[in-house]
This record gives structure tokens, C-alpha cells and sequence, in this order.
């Protein structure tokens, strides 16, 4: 059992991994649009994602934000439900997790655009929190 924390962080928190969403991802590969599949699974990250991301491409700003906050938020009601505690990594690389942080990315881009800086200053840090390799996979993904 000891030889288990050898080499270990114990201040280091464990990784929270969110679970799949096969549902969504198929009907977005279907030719779904965001909103229709936001509607069929609101309590999808991935889903206020992804409208949020077509409405900020359509110049839609303030739909982009709202969408983005509702992803946000219903990516942190997913986060509680595996285990995250308020802080912790929530990594890139783990496909599940993308949702949750692209509608923060999305959340802090939009804030910024209406002039709501604070915000963007703590979404900022808690996009870097989660994972520091996000914003410019994000980025780059675009």
C-alpha cells in the first residue's frame, strides 16, 4: 500500500474526467444544429458549446454569451456530479471534459467582447486552473 503514494503529489488533486456524451456527439456528426441538440440534452457542456461558438461565428454576441453561460453552468452541475470539489484539473486531453471548457473559453471571449472584465479575469484563471494547455488548443482548434 505505501509504495501506491511513492512518487505522488498529495496536495496535487486528482483529475476530474466527465462522462461521455455518445448521444450528443452523434447527432452533431448527424448535421444536428447546437441549438436543436441543446434542446434535446440540455444538461450537455458540449451542446451550449457548440451554439455558443455558431452564434459568436454569426456575430451573435450577446446569444453567444447567454449560451455560453448556460454551458458553464451545466458543465459545473456536471463537474459536482464526478466528484470535483470546487477546484482541481479538469484536463484537455480527456475528451468528455471539452465541452465544459470550451463554453468557458467561449464564456471569458464573449464576456470580453461586452466589456465584462472581472469576469474575464475569472474565467481566465479558472480556464488556466482546469487546465493551462486549453485556450490555445481551443485556439487552434478554430
Amino acid at each position: 500500500m505505501v509504495s501506491s503514494i511513492i512518487g505522488k503529489n498529495l496536495m496535487e488533486m486528482d483529475p476530474t474526467l466527465l462522462p461521455e456524451e455518445p448521444e450528443v456527439n452523434a447527432r452533431y456528426e448527424a448535421g444536428d444544429l447546437p441549438e436543436e441538440i441543446a434542446q434535446r440534452f440540455p444538461a450537455s457542456s458540449l451542446a451550449w458549446a457548440l451554439a455558443a461558438e455558431d452564434a459568436w461565428g454569426e456575430g451573435r454576441t450577446l446569444e453567444s454569451y447567454a449560451y455560453a453561460r448556460v454551458g458553464y453552468h451545466r458543465g459545473l452541475d456536471s463537474l459536482r456530479g464526478a466528484g470535483w470539489k470546487g477546484a482541481g484539473p479538469v484536463p484537455w486531453e480527456h475528451e468528455p471534459n471539452r465541452g465544459f471548457l470550451r463554453a468557458l473559453y467561449s464564456l471569458g471571449r464573449a464576456a470580453a467582447a461586452i466589456g465584462e472584465t472581472d469576469e474575464v479575469d475569472r474565467i481566465t484563471k479558472f480556464l488556466n486552473d482546469s487546465d493551462p494547455t486549453a485556450a490555445e488548443r481551443i485556439e487552434a482548434s478554430h
